[in-house]
């Protein structure tokens, strides 16, 4: 009998020590917005798959007043993953390179994935490995490398967007005249979307 499908998956922020994760969901009045509750790095918690969430970082050591706002996409278990998500969290850092290359205008694609046998020489210890685009050639994309590598358990997508920036309006706004004044953290994209609406 095939092992029951996994529902979460319990991801590990690991580092910088310190920083403040939340993440855009509805709150207490129904309204969505980010939680005022958050967790501090080292921190856990358990994300549904097959599901992206719109992490907030605050707090960030040797970055005063940076808020950073990455997606967190959580990739369904399968047969060669289930085992390992059933045991073992997933752990996600932000480095000072990837806060580097933020703040230079890139965009970095971070892919943690499970090796396939024939790459388990290039994983770190406990099993797990991680693509980072920053460090690949031009042109090589981090998710086909990882798929290429092995199974992968998440995708972080980290750039300098500000969802909530003063005096403009909000990401999902309509078009027209006028702006709307976003409320204090008001973001669009609820947990778990990721499709696209066509304009207008």
């Amino acid at each position: 009998q095939a092992p029951a499908q996994i529902a979460r998956t319990e991801v590990r922020f690991v580092e910088p020590a310190g920083m403040k994760i939340s993440w855009f969901a509805p709150g207490p009045d129904g309204k969505p917005g980010f939680n005022a509750q958050y967790l501090e790095s080292p921190g856990r918690y358990n994300f549904l798959q097959a599901a992206i969430y719109r992490l907030k970082l605050s707090e960030i050591p040797n970055r005063p007043g940076l808020e950073l706002y990455p997606t967190l996409e959580v990739v369904p278990s399968t047969g060669k993953t289930n085992t390992f998500i059933a045991h073992s969290s997933v752990p996600v850092s932000f480095t000072e390179e990837d806060f580097q290359q933020v703040a230079a205008g890139n965009f970095v694609v971070k892919v943690v994935y499970l090796p396939d046998p024939q790459f388990q020489d290039l994983a770190s210890a406990g099993g797990l490995d991680e693509v980072v685009s920053s460090r690949l050639e031009p042109g090589v994309d981090p998710i086909a490398e990882a798929q290429r590598r092995g199974s992968i358990l998440l995708i972080v997508r980290l750039g300098n967007i500000d969802l909530e920036a003063p005096n403009t309006p909000a990401m999902d706004a309509p078009p027209g005249g006028g702006m709307r004044m976003p409320a204090p953290g008001q973001m669009p994209m609820n947990p778990g979307m990721g499709r696209m609406v066509p304009y207008g």
